[in-house]
């Protein structure tokens, strides 16, 4: 059975094609279903033109639809992947590249990523390991790396609370209804839901909108979820040793990946034994820089809709009426980053309170 993403999927590879009667190459459906659906850690080996780029730009689409943040792609070979990038703007992707035959266009390129009007970066393994990119660029934050591997699976007590709900239900419930009854966000509780269902045997079974409880005594897997933990905190110190390494970075990325003929690249900043890009920098483009990210800002939507039932008191339920909705709202700062960013993080846990500043 085709699924509405699926479909959705099709349309736009057929999109990217001009072609109206392409289908997904074996694999490649189910590639993509893994990463938007799953958020599986996927590794696909075809060979060149299979269209591994494809599932790279439909996945990106996909996720960017569901309001998720940009993809970075690392390849060795980005010259060849230009044909790629014009199917992918063909299905409204803004996919932009770093690296050493555009210095011209990178500050552009970095202020639209700023501006979050890009949706999937192109860099090679070289422009990973720069410094002042991962600073200005990925924000190497050891605190969020961390948090996101300790969330990555939920608590205990998010799983049984849904799982009791479902068992107490006569005819299943959907993720609204689950909210209305549980004390859990609408992301917490998906995240549940998708946990449980790829366990096998599953205890939830997933029709049309609803979930219900099947007749299995479900035990969390909690030696799975610590040994797969440590797998992460085991990548995230070889991510680190990357950007420390003193050897060749291509042969570094090629022993990670089992090559069984690792060699030098004679290409990397390790092996010219000079950096790629100039580290010299004028002060006036420091100071252009540093006063564009302070007078950036983030758009924070209103709610839109009232909560179903929750204000049933006073009869709000569907949309919100513009003379109640509130106005957009404005963040001056992404957490950490160059602009505001490390001062709110210094006034958060080392001065224990925020510096009122002047901001025109």
């Amino acid at each position: 059975m085709t699924s509405n993403n699926q479909q959705k999927a099709l349309l736009l590879l057929r999109q990217a094609l001009n072609n109206s009667t392409a289908e997904f190459r074996d694999g490649q459906w189910e590639a993509i279903e893994a990463i938007t659906e799953y958020q599986s850690r996927l590794l696909v080996v075809q060979r060149t033109g299979w269209g591994k780029s494809f599932v790279y730009f439909l996945a990106t689409r996909l996720l960017r639809d569901k309001g998720k943040g940009i993809t970075l792609l690392i390849s060795p070979l980005l010259a060849l992947m230009r044909n790629q990038i014009s199917a992918a703007e063909r299905i409204g992707i803004s996919a932009q590249t770093i690296n050493s035959s555009n210095k011209e266009e990178k500050e552009e390129i970095e202020n639209n990523l700023m501006a979050g009007k890009v949706d999937i970066l192109l860099i090679t393994p070289e422009t990973l390991a720069n410094e002042k990119f991962q600073e200005n660029i990925l924000l190497p934050d050891e605190e969020i790396t961390d948090y996101f591997i300790h969330t990555a699976f939920p608590p205990e007590a998010h799983n049984q609370a849904v799982l009791a709900a479902l068992n107490e239900a006569e005819d299943g419930l959907s993720v609204p209804m689950l909210e209305e009854k549980l004390n859990l966000t609408n992301g917490q509780i998906n995240k549940v839901l998708k946990l449980l269902s790829i366990e096998t045997p599953s205890p939830v079974k997933k029709i049309k909108s609803k979930y219900y409880a099947t007749p299995i005594n479900y035990q969390t897997g909690t030696e799975k979820i610590a040994k797969l933990t440590q797998i992460r905190y085991q990548e995230q110190a070889r991510m680190r040793d990357y950007m420390e390494i003193q050897e060749c970075l291509m042969q570094f990325l090629r022993k990670e990946l089992d090559d069984p003929n690792p060699h030098p690249c004679g290409k990397c900043a390790i092996c010219l034994g000079k950096p790629i890009f100039s580290e010299n920098v004028s002060s006036k483009f420091v100071i252009k820089a540093v006063n564009f990210l302070r007078s950036s800002e983030q758009i924070i939507e209103p709610r839109k809709k009232w909560p179903k039932d929750g204000l049933s008191t006073y009869n709000f339920n569907g949309k919100i009426s513009e003379d109640l909705r509130a106005e957009v709202g404005r963040s001056l700062s992404l957490w950490n980053d160059a602009g505001w960013g490390k001062l709110v993080k210094k006034g958060k846990y080392t001065d224990n309170h925020l510096t009122i500043l002047a901001i025109d």
